[in-house]
């Protein structure tokens, strides 16, 4: 029901930020907390099921900055 990573050694993260992008570009939801993550919703809206674009980036205590991007499909 909410999609999020699954960091092991949180602990060993100083800064995190995930974005989620509909097919346009436009940003629908972000996060600096790894805890947090996204329903499928924008502002209380259910958004269509599809296609969404994440990345996600943090940065290790050694200044190492990590990025992971892909697609998620939204399915209800």
């Amino acid at each position: 029901p909410v999609f999020k990573p699954v960091v092991l050694f949180s602990d060993a993260v100083n800064d995190y930020q995930m974005v989620i992008y509909d097919r346009w570009g436009n940003r629908l939801f972000e996060s600096k907390e790894i805890e947090t993550g996204w329903d499928g919703r924008k502002e209380g809206r259910d958004m269509p099921e599809g296609p969404y674009t994440f990345v996600i980036r943090l940065s290790q205590p050694n200044g190492e900055i990590l990025e992971n991007k892909g697609v998620l499909m939204l399915v209800r």
